[in-house]
């Protein structure tokens, strides 16, 4: 009877399909774990492939009085061309700061394929010290001298 059962177990016996199992177990975990990371590599960079998944739509919200759409799209570009999930929503905010009349800008991606931009404006208060515009809460800024409008009250 005893002889049957260690024939049940295979022809190593119990003893050396234990260590082979024990050996082989983490081997298949480690590949498994490796696999996975070469293809959520792999997934990432076709899906920030910006000739796979491009930038389809850019919607610009409150541009108008001092900030037209086509500096807004301007500012953008460098991001836009690395595609819809490549883009760097933080870098394309810092670029489109740097005009002086946007007080806030706000970015989002929006599936598939659109990035929404809200912008709020500066709104001029009065001219302060001869090149500097002072806004609504008291904050003062420096847009392109051209830019200014006319007629505002002037402080020093």
């Amino acid at each position: 009877m005893a002889a049957m059962a260690s024939r049940r177990r295979g022809p190593l016996g119990s003893v050396l399909w234990n260590m082979l199992v024990q050996a082989v177990w983490p081997l298949f975990i480690l590949a498994v774990v490796a696999g996975a990371g070469w293809g959520g590599q792999k997934l990432w960079r076709v899906w920030t492939d910006p000739t796979y998944w491009p930038v389809g739509e850019v919607i610009i919200n409150g541009a108008g009085n001092y900030v037209d759409e086509a500096s807004v799209r301007l500012a953008l570009e460098p991001e836009m061309e690395k595609g819809f999930l490549g883009m760097d929503l933080y870098a394309a905010r810092e670029s489109l700061m740097t005009n002086a009349w946007i007080a806030q800008a706000v970015l989002a991606r929006e599936w598939p394929n659109r990035v929404r931009v809200d912008i709020v404006e500066q709104v001029p208060l009065a001219l302060w010290q001869g090149d500097q515009v002072m806004n609504i809460q008291g904050e003062v800024f420096r847009p392109v001298l051209d830019s200014i409008p006319d007629g505002l009250p002037v402080l020093a």
